[in-house]
């Protein structure tokens, strides 16, 4: 049937339906939008790691979820639990640097001094332009904008926990999502390429 020959009230409804289509699909990305990232790292895990649950699938007399929790559990054992073993030594060495520099251990105005005294010409020819040839006035300046840079950190360590948590929670939900995407993901693909009728 020619779509000019429509009669006016199946035109409407289906301007109606697109707009609704359209309205759901704005509402839908709405939502998924603050998991942006989550979903991301999902999708990458399945992709990378999903060689290696087509190998574990005839080991484990294809059963597909064995596979799957076999699969991500070797992907938290060389991926998830070594980034966090070195994001907790990071923490701990910044933390040990802090409490040095607290105690007075660390001497940065000398350290600060020997770095400004090596640096290249075309740096000192730079900070001359800035007007912060003299040591004293580069320094002034360093530490005006530590201060404020600490102002800003410490306002924000109530707010560390609560990041925390929500890093736990992403890293919890894009492994729940790559599980489902390595078991079902020829499944995806398949439906995915299947035209709509």
């Amino acid at each position: 049937m020619n779509p000019l020959n429509k009669n006016p009230q199946e035109l409407t409804e289906n301007r109606a339906l697109n707009v609704l289509l359209l309205l759901v699909s704005v509402g839908f990305l709405a939502v998924l939008l603050p998991f942006w990232g989550t979903i991301m790292w999902g999708i990458i895990i399945a992709m990378s790691f999903k060689p290696m649950y087509l190998k574990f699938l005839p080991k484990f007399k294809n059963n597909h979820n064995r596979a799957a929790v076999a699969t991500l559990l070797i992907v938290l054992i060389i991926v998830i639990l070594p980034l966090g073993i070195i994001a907790g030594i990071l923490t701990k060495q910044i933390a040990g640097i802090v409490l040095q520099f607290q105690n007075g251990n660390i001497n940065l105005g000398m350290y600060l001094h020997q770095m400004f005294d090596a640096l290249p010409s075309f740096v000192t020819n730079f900070l001359k332009h800035l007007g912060l040839d003299d040591f004293n006035a580069f320094q002034a300046k360093l530490v005006s904008l530590l201060a404020q840079g600490s102002q800003a950190i410490a306002s924000q360590t109530i707010s560390i926990g609560q990041n925390t948590f929500d890093f736990v929670m992403n890293v919890c939900v894009s492994l729940y999502l790559a599980f489902f995407l390595i078991r079902d993901g020829d499944l995806l693909e398949w439906q995915l390429s299947v035209p709509c009728l």
